[in-house]
């Protein structure tokens, strides 16, 4: 695993997913563990904690060879937290780990970005087995109906264009068609425009629509 490693999933409490990649680093995942460092709600994301991070990093471990630092809901990080973290991602010193977990990796900035090793989680998503691909119609009239039902709640949008991706994510490993292709990167355009806080049937319309 890289020293600082960027984990991506749609899952809001990524705690029990990033266990076995503390495990691999001989570290026993607990809040309390004095070799974990964690930033959540509590200790929040602002300039102050990145200074306990460094503090904690000037350390020798406790209990084990290693520290690690998870920080959870790394999009919460504001622009000066980002900042002041480049220089530990890029050399977090022997033995030091970086875990960012975030659901939206483009409320980061790119300097963080491209400081970490990225995994994708898509099976944090939860992809319910029983739905189905979106049909795009050739008539718009048809799509613009499909965006009004779909879009009533507009809280449902991102999971539903979520679990479409996992599903042509899916697709792509029989069909690897232009096509295929095509609306996977349209999906992924409308959930950045959505974690862009562009409205939801907005986003819903460009998929269907485009």
């Amino acid at each position: 695993m890289f020293p600082s490693t960027l984990l991506i999933t749609s899952s809001i409490d990524a705690t029990s997913q990033v266990q076995s990649l503390l495990t691999t680093l001989d570290q026993n995942f607990s809040p309390n563990n004095p070799d974990l460092f964690l930033v959540d709600e509590l200790s929040g994301w602002g300039i102050d904690v990145i200074r306990k991070i460094r503090h904690f990093l000037s350390r020798k471990p406790f209990q084990h060879q290693n520290k690690i630092v998870l920080i959870n809901q790394a999009e919460n990080l504001t622009p000066e937290s980002q900042n002041s973290l480049l220089k530990m991602l890029e050399e977090p010193g022997l033995n030091n780990y970086f875990l960012l977990v975030t659901g939206k990796p483009f409320s980061l900035l790119p300097t963080v970005i491209s400081r970490c090793q990225t995994l994708r989680y898509h099976s944090l998503v939860s992809p319910d087995s029983n739905q189905k691909l979106l049909a795009r119609s050739a008539d718009l009239q048809k799509n613009l109906e499909v965006s009004d039902q779909l879009s009533a709640d507009k809280q449902a949008v991102l999971p539903l264009l979520e679990n479409q991706l996992f599903l042509y994510h899916r697709q792509l490993l029989t069909d690897s068609s232009p096509k295929t292709a095509d609306l996977i990167k349209k999906l992924l355009k409308s959930i950045r425009l959505i974690n862009q806080n562009v409205d939801p049937r907005s986003a819903l319309d460009y998929f269907l629509l485009s």
